[in-house]
């Protein structure tokens, strides 16, 4: 039974990997290892770096592949995917060969179910489902082979999935990537990532009763290792600070790009979805965009990276950066690492129906931090990873104000 995570809350670029292989490489054997990552690069640097023989699985894997795998103790890496819908066998022979997970800039999200309240009182009226601890659903209708509520069924009987009241008192559902019980077979649990307090994940940790404490990466003695948390006022930003140029217009300039922003709540995704109906709207955010890389920053458009909601992607396009789009929700890692020119037009927030099933259990969101993290986390996929200037236009003025805090140690 896992005792209490280690969150290795770190600064880019710090040398998380390298400590954790360092740890690998001197545990036990008998410390057998579950390495989940965020991307296949990592798995594969993890595979040719020959520290331990582990087992790649990938999102083909079956579940009975997996049991096989955990019956043998053996050594399993991979993404996220394959490990989402673990069942109780599962859970009984991780339990048995004494597995550390190590979690590496790996999320556990929630996400809102599409079911109406309607559906979901028909389905517990008929004792289809019942509500559990916390709020857990059941899924309690054997005779339910396959139909409307397959999805449901998946969720429900894998852990998932999350029954609350919203602000109207009308049911709703949610469910999320791991469930508590996905981490409680595990003797030791390692979670690498960066800004830790501005994630769904510390407030799920708060909301599982998690035990767990926060450390840092430190280079001394020419190794990496793990220190006390270092707060987010004495991080060492300054060498983001040199490499990360924020537009601002000068006194030359004909116009403010910014100005399309200059709203607190500009380019949260309500926000955009009212300005995509006015096409002069959109041509003015489109051409501001183009003035930036072509004008101020004489940048090609395999220079550049640029991302927004999905839905609004089409329309908002800027000129000649079809092939430029890097999504903000799933990280690619090296594959824009050339890029210099990075056009942020979102201001992430919290989805409201996730807001508010934490807050109904007493759980408060750092929304500021959640904003930011996104963005930090975008920003990392450009050559800024590889210690490499960037050009940043980011006309929200919420998310600017985030990004200068966050670059003067304020926040």
């Amino acid at each position: 039974m896992m005792k209490e995570i280690t969150v290795i809350d770190s600064i880019k670029r710090s040398g998380k990997t390298s400590w954790i292989m360092h740890y690998i490489s001197k545990a036990p054997m008998y410390e057998k290892f579950v390495y989940i990552v965020q991307d296949e690069k990592k798995a594969s640097l993890m595979l040719n770096s020959q520290i331990r023989h582990f087992k790649r699985v990938d999102e083909q894997s079956s579940l009975q592949q997996l049991k096989s795998l955990f019956a043998n103790g053996e050594n399993i890496i991979g993404t996220q995917q394959p490990f989402q819908y673990l069942d109780d066998e599962c859970y009984e022979l991780l339990a048995m060969q004494n597995y550390t997970l190590i979690l590496d800039e790996v999320k556990n999200t929630l996400h809102p179910v599409n079911i109406s309240p309607d559906d979901i009182n028909l389905l517990l009226q008929n004792n289809v489902v019942s509500v559990r601890d916390k709020g857990r659903i059941s899924w309690d209708a054997a005779f339910y082979m396959d139909g409307y509520f397959t999805d449901m069924k998946t969720l429900a009987t894998s852990n998932r999935l999350m029954l609350y009241q919203n602000e109207q008192e009308h049911h709703e559902l949610v469910y999320w990537t791991f469930p508590k019980k996905f981490y409680e077979p595990f003797e030791n649990c390692y979670l690498l990532t960066y800004m830790f307090d501005g994630q769904l994940q510390k407030s799920l940790f708060e909301l599982y009763e998690f035990k767990y404490k926060k450390y840092s990466i430190s280079f001394e003695d020419n190794e990496y290792k793990l220190v006390d948390y270092i707060l987010s006022e004495e991080e060492d930003r300054s060498l983001y600070k040199k490499l990360i140029h924020i537009y601002y217009p000068m006194s030359s300039d004909k116009n403010d790009l910014n100005k399309i922003g200059s709203q607190q709540k500009a380019f949260t995704f309500f926000d955009l979805q009212k300005k995509m109906n006015s096409i002069e709207i959109i041509n003015v955010i489109r051409e501001s965009c183009y003035d930036f890389y072509r004008k101020k920053c004489k940048a090609e458009p395999d220079d550049v990276m640029w991302t927004t909601y999905p839905k609004m992607k089409e329309k908002l396009t800027p000129r000649g950066l079809n092939h430029s789009f890097v999504s903000f929700y799933k990280k690619e890692n090296d594959h824009f690492s050339h890029k210099s020119c990075c056009l942020y037009l979102s201001h992430p927030e919290v989805n409201t129906s996730i807001k508010q099933f934490f807050e109904n259990k007493g759980i408060v969101i750092n929304e500021d931090l959640y904003s930011l993290h996104h963005l930090i986390e975008w920003m990392f996929q450009s050559r800024l990873q590889q210690k490499q200037p960037i050009n940043v236009f980011i006309p929200s003025i919420k998310m600017r104000a985030l990004l200068e805090k966050y670059l003067n140690n304020e926040i």
